[in-house]
């Protein structure tokens, strides 16, 4: 990919509505061009997402994996310090909608000490 201009690594925390037993501290990589963006996360059913699309604005979509055995459709607004995706996209599951803030953002010590806090219990 030519054009990149971000690629972080990151931790983002996620709310689910309505709450279960979901992660919700999530390792990343977001590689995000002015209109393409791919990377990598941990998601909320401890499984490896990879996923591809393109941003307009405050809007982004494209494809993801590790939800299904075949890649869905991802949308996601993006708003100062996180984002909210709905949860049509997950089939079978009683999601409405999933909120998502970064963690110490830019802080590897920051986010490595949140990590060790929330799973050392």
């Amino acid at each position: 990919m030519s054009n990149l201009k971000v690629s972080k690594y990151n931790f983002f925390v996620s709310k689910h509505e309505p709450p279960g037993n979901y992660n919700e501290l999530h390792p990343c990589n977001i590689v995000r061009s002015k209109w393409r963006e791919q990377g990598w996360y941990f998601n909320s059913f401890y499984r490896m997402s990879k996923f591809k699309g393109i941003v307009i604005g405050n809007v982004s979509f494209g494809l993801v994996t590790g939800y299904r055995k075949y890649r869905i459709p991802y949308i996601a607004y993006h708003y100062e310090g996180g984002f909210t995706m709905p949860a049509w996209m997950l089939p079978g599951t009683p999601l409405y909608f999933i909120r998502c803030t970064y963690a110490e953002r830019n802080s590897w010590i920051g986010n490595i000490k949140l990590f060790w806090d929330k799973y050392r219990k």
